[in-house]
């Protein structure tokens, strides 16, 4: 018979997977949101413009796009010193 990679795996480990891509994919979407805020402030439009921008941005530099959200925020973070 041919077993599956995910067969053999251990279950605890598999769950232990799954929780941090589950983390990992909330923390991006928690920080694409707070980018996607600041672009709105800055530039007087709406989510989907936001989103369009910071899209464009990934496309652009061939970045991760909450990559590029996360500097985002990390810049207005050190200008308001924190």
């Amino acid at each position: 018979m041919g077993d599956s990679t995910i067969a053999n795996e251990d279950p605890i480990e598999s769950l232990s997977k799954l929780n941090a891509q589950l983390r990992e994919a909330l923390d991006s979407r928690e920080v694409i949101g707070e980018a996607k805020g600041i672009i709105m402030e800055r530039e007087r439009g709406g989510s989907e413009a936001a989103f369009d921008i910071l899209n464009g941005m990934s496309q652009r530099s061939n970045r991760k796009l909450r990559d590029i959200a996360k500097d985002i925020v990390d810049s207005v973070e050190r200008r308001k010193g924190g």
